[in-house]
């Protein structure tokens, strides 16, 4: 009988504790910015940060870029933090630091001051783009940038895949990229000739290279492979692949509209997907 009551102890003893183990395996959800992304609500944060309610410009300066405290374009927390870690330092400050907490504001104000601050230099972070994603998606095609770029598995493959291009540049550093696209060719992506030994001249894209061999891509899509030895030109062919005078070529609202369209690539909200599929 005494070994029954044990055994009986130990089951009840279980089921009360399973439920408390299952509680502390479970993580705490994170909570994620109600108003990313949203033009005024990163308006409105602007102006906390400017305001004397809050003081942030005073100590990293009105242009968020430092001084007495960190630059908040280059700030670890503000690029790659949570949401619910920059929220909880706007709230509460870091304790033995300078960073004061902020118990005046609301927790809809300090979700309007993280978004402005992720705002600042974060891909995909920045207000939607001015101008008509659907014209720029027809202009994507029209003037032939399918044909080298890739968006979602559609298009070409000699320049950089642009699928959620939004998410890893900012929105300047994408019309930076369009107009003076020679600026910064990534690897991968810069022409070179090589002309062998027997003289065929082969120009394409440098893909891979050693000190022995070297890998260009043709315009094709066909593979030259060859040895260090075996050729006896090879140079860089040109700064890059993509047409260069799009700032002169390209009215403003041409470039707007393009840029709209491409700011609607990225991993968050993949609505504009359709437009693709009735644009190609």
């Amino acid at each position: 009988m005494r070994t029954l009551y044990r055994q009986l102890s130990l089951v009840l003893l279980a089921l009360f504790l399973a439920p408390v183990q299952t509680r502390a395996q479970t993580p705490e959800k994170e909570n994620v910015n109600p108003v990313a992304r949203n033009a005024q609500s990163i308006q409105a944060g602007n102006a906390l940060y400017l305001s004397r309610q809050t003081l942030c410009s005073n100590c990293h300066g009105a242009d968020a870029r430092g001084g007495e405290a960190p630059d908040l374009y280059t700030s670890r927390t503000v690029l790659r933090g949570t949401d619910q870690r920059l929220f909880e330092i706007i709230k509460r400050g870091v304790p033995g630091s300078g960073m004061p907490p902020q118990p005046t504001l609301s927790d809809e104000q300090v979700w309007q001051l993280a978004a402005y601050l992720q705002s600042l230099g974060r891909p995909g972070r920045q207000a939607p783009v001015a101008g008509d994603p659907r014209r720029g998606a027809r202009f994507f095609d029209e003037t032939g940038c399918r044909r080298c770029h890739m968006i979602q598995g559609s298009g070409g493959f000699l320049g950089p895949d642009l699928s959620d291009v939004a998410a890893r540049l900012t929105t300047e550093e994408l019309r930076h990229a369009i107009v003076n696209p020679a600026a910064d060719v990534r690897d991968g992506f810069r022409p070179v000739t090589a002309v062998t030994l027997a003289g065929e001249r082969v120009t394409g894209l440098l893909k891979n290279e050693s000190i022995f061999s070297f890998e260009i891509l043709r315009a094709d899509g066909t593979y030259f492979t060859g040895s260090r030895s075996s050729v006896r030109e090879f140079a860089p062919a040109e700064a890059t692949l993509m047409p260069q005078d799009y700032q002169r070529r390209l009215p403003p609202s041409d470039l707007q509209d393009l840029l709209a369209f491409l700011d609607s690539q990225r991993s968050e909200g993949r609505a504009a997907d359709s437009w693709l599929v009735k644009a190609h």
